[in-house]
């Protein structure tokens, strides 16, 4: 993005959130900002904190330096929404999926498609940042919580891991399957499977011991957690890529300049972009990891993706899902237009 459209964007949030303009503090002592991380350190992360630490420090001449705490050290998964909220974390991994209440207006591309519209990762995100940049309700809604997202976090397409063949949408009946988002689990249930929501953490063991047939996870993610190691099958479902924010605690951001404030929205973007740019990468390699393992790998046919997408149940969902939005004061009507507008979809509000 030029540097022209990061300031307009800024300016938009600043208005947005009510802050005053700022000039960089006179003062010489360096903010601390305390940046909680729910994984351990490992894989990318560590690649990908190292940069965005480096940039943020150089790039602000040491105004501002970053204390990563990794592994949930500072908050772990369930308390991280709060710990941001709150400011025990200056910095904080927020995902509606996990953390109800916060950035609801996100889950609007759960909300209109089960599947993924741009399998190139990297397009996914320059629509994405189209979505927030068209429309700051995604911010104000961040803002109703004390915080503020600087970087989406792309987390690749969801696939079946199994220990049952899933070749159709038939042979879902009977399955217990870990999912995440209310949309899957709405059409996973209708179709006769059953759909699970459990942690990271708790999802080998489960597999290992039987507790649930199968789990819906990106092939980066899958791989990460050793999934392939006790799993038969994967379906290549392509269902919708997850996105997370890094968000930073308002009271924090507000007491940085205007112009480290944008310094961390542009650092943000080139951040999201890298790491959408390494999971184009990672689910290829992934990929190869799962058929040397022996997987049998199947793929959903667009007649079985269609199939889903166009269930009664679900497309009542995307309406339900609309309305208690809207009924919380979001436009969650105008989200879901803006969003199949830009990625090209059916609406499903259409009657």
């Amino acid at each position: 993005m030029k540097r022209t459209q990061i300031s307009v964007l800024v300016l938009t949030i600043v208005i947005a959130f009510g802050l005053a303009f700022q000039a960089v503090p006179a003062y010489s002592k360096t903010q601390v900002l305390r940046w909680s991380h729910p994984s351990p350190k490992r894989g990318f992360e560590p690649e990908l904190m190292d940069w965005f630490k480096g940039q943020i420090e150089s790039r602000t001449n040491g105004r501002v330096s970053i204390e990563v705490y990794w592994g949930g050290s500072l908050a772990n998964f369930k308390e991280m929404a709060e710990a941001t909220k709150a400011g025990m974390a200056d910095i904080g991994w927020i995902s509606a999926a996990y953390h109800n209440g916060y950035g609801e207006l996100t889950g609007v591309a759960h909300a209109t498609s089960l599947f993924n519209p741009e399998p190139d990762p990297v397009q996914y995100m320059k629509k994405w940042y189209e979505l927030f940049d068209r429309m700051p309700g995604f911010y104000e809604d961040f803002a109703k919580s004390n915080m503020v997202p600087i970087s989406p976090i792309y987390y690749d397409e969801y696939w079946f891991f199994s220990n049952v063949p899933i070749k159709d949408v038939d042979d879902l009946k009977g399955v217990k399957i870990r999912m995440v988002s209310e949309g899957r689990q709405v059409a996973v249930k209708a179709v006769g499977g059953s759909p699970v929501f459990i942690g990271a953490g708790e999802m080998y063991s489960s597999l290992e011991k039987g507790i649930i047939d199968a789990v819906s996870y990106s092939p980066d993610t899958a791989k990460r957690y050793n999934i392939h190691e006790i799993t038969k099958y994967i379906t290549k479902t392509n269902l919708q890529p997850g996105v997370a924010y890094w968000c930073v605690n308002l009271d924090t951001f507000k007491k940085l300049s205007w112009l480290d404030q944008k310094t961390l929205f542009q650092i943000g973007r080139e951040a999201a972009m890298k790491k959408a740019a390494w999971m184009a990468k990672e689910r290829s390699r992934a990929l190869e990891t799962f058929e040397k393992a022996g997987l049998e790998i199947y793929a959903f046919s667009e007649s079985a993706k269609k199939k889903l997408d166009n269930l009664p149940e679900y497309k009542q969902y995307a309406k339900d899902w609309v309305a208690e939005k809207e009924a919380k004061g979001l436009p969650a009507k105008r989200a879901a237009s803006l969003y199949c507008e830009i990625f090209d979809v059916e609406n499903p509000l259409k009657d």
